[in-house]
């Protein structure tokens, strides 16, 4: 009998010790997505993939079970997985079926890491944006393409800016946003300083339109929530008042993309999609998948017809004009497009956890819902790793579960 108690003792300790270490790789590699020492062709390195699913098979093996409502996030991994002998392209069947696997895997694997163990999110968490905050100064200062050996590519121009330890400046934004967004959630020391260090990498190092753009819709619509009308269109007009002198003052004419947009937007307010390049695509992609999806009756086109169905649709229109892409850029685009009518359970699983978190402020409830689910139409990949831990916080804060991590045993000598 103490063989038994001393090998089951054993067994709890190493099955603890396992835990720890992939889960603190878990995190590590998930709040640092863009970061490899050997490139695999993709922006978003497959180390969190790999951590992720290793993780939830140990949870799963030793009797965790999770909340009802995320069951429903593995039935698009089980739907994709069935469509792949209909595909020909396996570079889009490994790429889309990892991004189903990271959107049903991800919530449940940080929802238990938060359970058992939330400093080591907390302070990975910290950890990582005072790394990307100190590696984008140094770019923003001396070198624009300090440590970009350790990213797949980098994408970026003068009037752009750094991007940190991403690819892209808008990457960069994007990731700092959902960092705020978790940071928001979660009861976190500091919380204050270090969301002001992010809003400076935001507004300071990035410059990305889009995520400044995203900022300025989300005060607008939290103003709208919170003030009467009348405040919020007195506060427009006296901005736009403002804007516009500065404009007929000719202070704004810099090199900055944001503000370039800005005067094509004062200049031109319905033509901005054609004009800006990059917009078009972007917009294009959000378009085009939801157009694909509806025109397909809701039924799953697949992982590989996206270019074809483009092509045929751009002599239908004169609006877009840079849109032969093969990856689809938007987020929930990209998922209803390839699974149709069972990829709406991601966004409606999504949804029924942030009216849940929310539900107690009517009026926030409505903003967080339609902001977060507009941000998820945008160009975010299925495989980035803070959207499922931004659903798990949401999650976390409104179960009452009566937890009980695990702790190792200490030993008797």
């Amino acid at each position: 009998m103490n063989d038994l108690y001393i090998n089951k003792r054993h067994l709890f300790c190493t099955n603890y010790q396992l835990k720890s270490i992939i889960g603190f790789f878990v995190v590590l590699t998930c709040v640092f997505p863009y970061i490899t020492f050997y490139s695999f062709g993709t922006d978003i390195q497959p180390w969190c993939i790999i951590f992720l699913c290793m993780y939830f098979i140990i949870i799963i093996l030793s009797g965790y079970k999770f909340k009802s409502v995320l069951s429903l996030l593995f039935i698009p991994i089980l739907f994709s997985i069935s469509l792949i002998p209909f595909e020909t392209n396996y570079f889009n069947v490994i790429r889309s079926v990892s991004g189903y696997i990271v959107i049903g895997v991800s919530p449940v694997v940080f929802l238990y890491i938060l359970r058992s163990n939330f400093s080591l999110v907390e302070n990975l968490i910290k950890f990582s944006i005072l790394i990307y905050f100190l590696v984008a100064t140094y770019q923003f200062i001396f070198n624009r393409y300090f440590l970009v050996e350790m990213l797949n590519r980098i994408s970026t121009l003068s009037n752009r800016g750094v991007t940190s330890l991403t690819p892209e400046p808008t990457s960069y934004g994007l990731l700092c946003l959902f960092m705020l967004l978790i940071l928001t959630t979660l009861d976190i020391k500091n919380k204050i300083f270090y969301s002001s260090l992010l809003i400076c990498q935001i507004l300071l190092f990035s410059q990305s339109s889009m995520v400044i753009l995203l900022g300025i819709i989300f005060m607008f619509m939290y103003l709208l929530a919170s003030i009467s009308l009348y405040k919020v269109v007195l506060l427009m007009f006296l901005s736009f008042l403002f804007f516009a002198g500065l404009l007929y003052l000719n202070l704004l004419d810099i090199n900055v993309r944001i503000f370039s947009i800005f005067i094509d937007l004062y200049h031109n307010p319905f033509d901005l999609i054609t004009i800006d390049e990059s917009i078009n695509d972007r917009v294009s992609a959000i378009y085009f998948s939801i157009k694909g999806f509806f025109d397909n009756y809701l039924i799953p086109n697949g992982f590989s017809s996206y270019q074809n169905y483009v092509i045929s649709e751009l002599p239908n229109q004169t609006v877009f004009y840079n849109s032969t892409s093969k990856v689809i850029m938007s987020y929930y685009g990209g998922i209803l497009f390839q699974l149709g009518f069972v990829g709406m359970l991601i966004p409606v699983t999504y949804s029924f956890f942030i009216i849940k978190y929310y539900k107690a402020n009517i009026k926030q409830c409505i903003v967080y819902f339609c902001f977060i689910n507009f941000v998820l139409l945008l160009a975010i990949p299925m495989t980035f790793p803070l959207v499922g831990l931004y659903i798990a916080c949401l999650v976390f804060k409104t179960t009452r579960i009566k937890q009980y991590p695990v702790v190792p045993i200490k030993s008797s000598m």
